[in-house]
């Protein structure tokens, strides 16, 4: 993959992206991972010998964050992309031309060969060439830290929900972080959002894994999982249910971009995670089964997702009217119960939008939804036990449409 040099603000940042078309995604995911520090807010951190587990890893940036977190890179870090142009930038930004099979687990095809060995930059990372990011290669400061870079990071191929298998993705080159398993839902933002930057589009299937499978392979022997970070572009909300109880309670920290769809947009919600609304149904997909695996449409309830169960609507369903004209709901519109300041807390931030006229202007955001996606994550996060900050992270012509959830362990609060 190319290898480009991004400035911001006076800054330079040498990075491997997908392909000279995805320049201007990658300096957005600059700005927002590198330098606003996006993943890493209200109490989250990574501290020596945390072990990170990132669903959505794109092209490395935010690994680049967790790794060069610790001095020595005493970190473990998990990575799953299912895009495999995002994969082979993964690598090269990690690993440069020493990616192989025993460092990185491409469960779609051979690994990729990664940088070209015969190239200028072959064998060096985005670590070598930032140098404030240098502190992930350096030699460990604690002589205990027998476990050299990069034998600590480990890379999947693959993408994450709720059911094994193989489903089709949506690859946009221009914005290839933004590529989806909803396509539906992601063109309803393209109407508003940049509509030329998702106007090339490739499909193909991806093999999928739960985060149970996942985890029982990553981090075995029932270890912590010390960060938890999910970025998957609307497929969160089927991510997450496939872990159980039990797999969450190895969990200490978890941080979630999640899509609020649209009000009146349907969001297909696994058997059990349905609200209790009269005439409101589950739409689940069909899953390609894996080999010596019967195809699965139904979806099994898991303890996470009967922590949603006791509200009446807890998905994105509303009324199909309300599609064409969608609004923020104001926050006298939530009930007290969900943010209630201690266990869900919502974060209040000036975002840019722009008036009626076009022009650009520092607006509010308002509160998630009570009914939409965004307070199903923190409801079911807080029912597992975490304290929940909620952060609105994007406006589409003034409505919230993207926002982190931020939990943490209350022992690790304070």
């Amino acid at each position: 993959p190319p290898l480009v040099e991004i400035d911001h603000r006076g800054q330079t940042f040498e990075t491997y992206i997908t392909s000279t078309e995805a320049v201007a995604e990658a300096a957005y995911l600059i700005r927002e991972v590198l330098v606003d520090d996006c993943y890493l807010q209200h109490g989250l951190q990574i501290t020596p010998g945390a072990t990170v587990v990132d669903i959505g890893a794109n092209i490395g940036l935010f690994a680049v964050r967790a790794l060069a977190a610790v001095p020595g890179g005493d970190v473990t870090y998990i990575g799953v992309e299912p895009v495999p142009a995002n994969f082979t930038a993964l690598q090269c930004n990690l690993l440069g031309s020493t990616a192989s099979a025993g460092s990185t687990h491409n469960t779609a095809c051979a690994a990729a060969g990664a940088c070209e060995a015969g190239s200028a930059a072959a064998g060096r990372s985005f670590f070598h060439f930032n140098a404030a990011f240098a502190a992930a290669v350096a030699p460990p400061t604690d002589a205990r830290i027998s476990r050299p870079y990069p034998g600590n990071i480990r890379l999947y191929n693959t993408a994450v929900s709720n059911k094994p298998g193989h489903l089709p993705l949506t690859y946009y080159t221009r914005m290839p972080g933004n590529s989806t398993l909803r396509p539906t839902e992601k063109a309803a933002l393209q109407q508003c959002l940049m509509p030329s930057f998702f106007s090339v589009v490739e499909r193909f299937e991806v093999p999928i894994l739960t985060l149970q499978q996942l985890l029982q392979e990553a981090v075995p022997d029932g270890r912590m999982v010390d960060l938890l970070k999910v970025d998957v572009e609307g497929e969160e909300w089927a991510v997450l249910p496939g872990l159980d109880e039990a797999g969450w309670q190895r969990v200490r920290q978890v941080v979630v971009e999640v899509h609020d769809c649209l009000p009146g947009a349907l969001d297909e919600r696994p058997a059990g995670w349905a609200s209790h609304s009269a005439g409101e149904h589950s739409s689940p997909r069909q899953h390609t089964a894996s080999p010596g695996r019967a195809a699965q449409s139904d979806y099994g309830t898991t303890a996470a997702a009967a922590a949603l169960d006791d509200d009446d609507d807890d998905g994105c369903g509303g009324d199909p009217a309300r599609a064409s004209g969608p609004q923020p709901e104001s926050p006298a519109g939530q009930r007290r119960s969900d943010i209630d300041g201690d266990w869900i807390s919502f974060w209040p931030r000036d975002l840019p939008s722009r008036d009626t006229r076009g022009r650009p202007l520092m607006q509010a955001a308002a509160p998630p939804r009570h009914d939409g996606r965004v307070m199903a994550v923190a409801r079911m996060l807080k029912g597992l036990g975490f304290k929940v900050v909620v952060e609105c992270c994007m406006l589409l012509q003034g409505v919230p449409v993207n926002y982190n959830v931020y939990a943490r362990r209350p022992e690790l609060s304070g």
